[in-house]
């Protein structure tokens, strides 16, 4: 079984303050909080989501309450849904196509 794979898409601009982001894509504009803001740097290639795990352990520290596994899931679901990360098996392969503007 191959593990999923997730990759940001490329935004119109961004602004970046105080731990947050501001994003712009062509028909609107998406706020992002917490967890989003390092999973999208950190998945601008096909990145594997255990890794992802891994990385943002490293970066924020094991959480308080829950498993990383779980939030980092429940981000890249967010993310999905608001059109911002792309994920393997779900009409793309990493490594084919392109995203577009």
């Amino acid at each position: 079984m191959t593990a999923e794979q997730v990759r940001s898409v490329p935004v119109v601009d961004q602004l970046d303050r105080d731990g947050e982001r501001l994003v712009l894509l062509p028909e609107r504009a998406v706020r992002l909080v917490g967890l989003a803001p390092a999973l999208l740097d950190l998945s601008r290639d096909w990145t594997d989501v255990a890794r992802l795990v891994e990385q943002l352990e490293e970066r924020f520290g094991v959480p308080a309450a829950g498993e990383a596994a779980d939030l980092v899931r429940e981000a890249v679901d967010d993310l999905a849904a608001q059109g911002l990360i792309e994920l393997s098996g779900h009409g793309s392969t990493p490594g084919e196509g392109m995203i577009g503007p």
